[in-house]
């Protein structure tokens, strides 16, 4: 037997995540090159490339254990820390505490959590959010 969870249990814990992002104040994305470390309790390997204040909220209620980041207006970061290939980011809460580790891709959106606009980034130059989504799964 696997374990299956309701679809309320699942948009419960996902608005428990992404709620937590909050705490503090709005929290933090970062995003990164290299190698995504084991968890988000583990210190990142490499420098930023770069960093983006979220909303507060960040992310709009789940349904169906899946919350979606509001990007309207825009979120960016208007100049990037550093150039390199973007492979994953990092958000931390308001107080500093990383809370989510994930995937980026680019447009068109593929299987990453995180889609950008593009994952080559410049530094000095814009890198702009596109999609993200938050998914805890649930039973069919």
């Amino acid at each position: 037997m696997t374990t299956k969870i309701t679809a309320a249990a699942a948009d419960a814990a996902c608005n428990a995540i992404v709620n937590s992002i909050n705490t503090g104040g709005a929290g933090t994305l970062t995003i990164y090159g290299g190698t995504q470390p084991a968890n988000p309790e583990t210190a990142p390997g490499t420098s930023s490339l770069a960093t983006i204040s979220l909303n507060n909220p960040a992310f709009g209620a789940a349904s169906s254990g899946v919350a979606v980041l509001d990007v309207s207006p825009p979120i960016e970061d208007a100049m990037a820390d550093a150039g390199g290939d973007a492979a994953w980011f990092r958000i931390t809460n308001g107080n500093g505490t990383a809370v989510i580790d994930g995937a980026v891709g680019q447009d068109p959106p593929g299987t990453a959590e995180l889609i950008l606009n593009t994952i080559t980034i410049t530094a000095g130059g814009p890198v702009r959010i596109t999609s993200f989504t938050f998914t805890v799964p649930r039973s069919e």
